[in-house]
């Protein structure tokens, strides 16, 4: 059983190994160090989740600041998910985006297949819909760095 009084949440970037290791436990794609290093200084907001001193979770927003947020990489660690955990980055994002948005901003993200009803108990909403269009991805896109 987790002890609550264990958890941690810190209001920054996590260090960027500690971000591809939460990537990597996820068997998500990862990236280059100098990449995500690059990638995080641009947050506009992030939250991490400790426990003891390991890293379990994290979130980030990136976007404008005022009109367009998004937000990315709510990562859980695997021993850690079902306890509380998502939802305690996500309620953190929720009040910063409160405290940043306009009434009229755009807050968008997109959820790993089978996790849209985790983000449905906070309000967001699938799309296609009656109003919106499907979301849409290049899924290989073809830098030129």
């Amino acid at each position: 059983m987790m002890d609550k009084n264990k958890i941690k949440i810190v209001e920054n970037s996590p260090k960027a190994e500690d971000y591809l290791h939460l990537r990597e436990s996820l068997s998500w794609n990862t990236y280059s160090l100098s990449d995500t290093k690059i990638a995080l200084s641009n947050n506009l907001y992030s939250v991490s989740i400790y426990y003891e001193y390991e890293i379990i979770g994290m979130g980030r927003v990136v976007g404008d600041g005022r009109l367009c947020f998004y937000i990315q990489d709510i990562m859980v660690k695997p021993d850690y998910q079902h306890k509380g955990i998502g939802t305690l980055i996500l309620n953190n994002i929720i009040e910063y985006l409160k405290n940043t948005a306009t009434k009229e901003a755009y807050i968008g993200l997109m959820s790993k297949k089978g996790k849209e009803e985790f983000y449905e108990n906070f309000g967001f909403i699938k799309r296609p819909n009656d109003i919106m269009g499907n979301g849409m991805v290049i899924p290989h896109f073809e830098s030129k760095k």
